[in-house]
């Protein structure tokens, strides 16, 4: 079924600002690594270097986490949502909806870089008042990539890629799936599991 010009332009219209956001958050990316100030991100930095008080340095993590967030994780939420049938309405895109959604989304990824964040200041004061382990801080990759294999076989990997699966093939469903808050926070945990 062909799309008349004028309902075209109002879809593309209304796509233009989630793009225009990945557009901004890669150019502040960029800026960033090539200026120098990439170490902002940098977890050691903002823990053991930066002489900032935890809070603060979580952040200017978060922040970082929020840049990347937006830069890689928006393209592919936006272009399934943008296929969607509950997505449309008398011709024009429930933008707010998508917004409400990729909220839900993003605030699913902030949580686990909040986890990750305190985690790890907790393995560098572990480091720190444990001489033996900061001899062989090897281990610490070593297991976490051990861990990360071992989820890889676990029932909770098998239902978040189930999960990303019927995300992206819930497009061609009549029913489709109404995008809210808590569906794009489930749809952000998933991902989450599957990445």
């Amino acid at each position: 079924m062909a799309v008349r010009p004028s309902l075209s332009r109002n879809l593309h219209a209304r796509f233009v600002w989630p793009w225009l956001l990945v557009g901004a958050s890669w150019s502040v990316a960029i800026i960033a690594t090539l200026s120098g100030r990439r170490v902002l991100i940098d977890h050691h930095f903002l823990l053991e270097e930066s002489g900032l008080s935890w809070p603060v340095a979580g952040l200017i993590f978060l922040v970082g986490w929020q840049v990347m967030i937006v830069a890689m994780m928006s393209p592919s939420i936006v272009l399934r949502l943008a296929q969607k049938p509950t997505t449309r309405r008398r011709g024009a895109i429930q933008y707010t909806t998508l917004a409400v959604c990729f909220f839900g989304y993003a605030c699913a990824w902030t949580l686990f870089g909040l986890l990750a964040f305190t985690g790890d200041t907790m393995m560098h004061r572990l480091v720190d008042g444990w001489p033996w382990l900061a001899a062989h801080s090897y281990l610490i990759g070593a297991m976490t990539f051990v861990i990360a294999g071992v989820f890889q076989f676990t029932p909770w990997k098998a239902a978040c890629l189930a999960r990303c699966h019927e995300f992206h093939s819930s497009s061609t469903s009549t029913a489709g799936m109404r995008f809210s808050w808590s569906s794009g926070m489930r749809d952000g945990v998933a991902s989450v599991g599957c990445c």
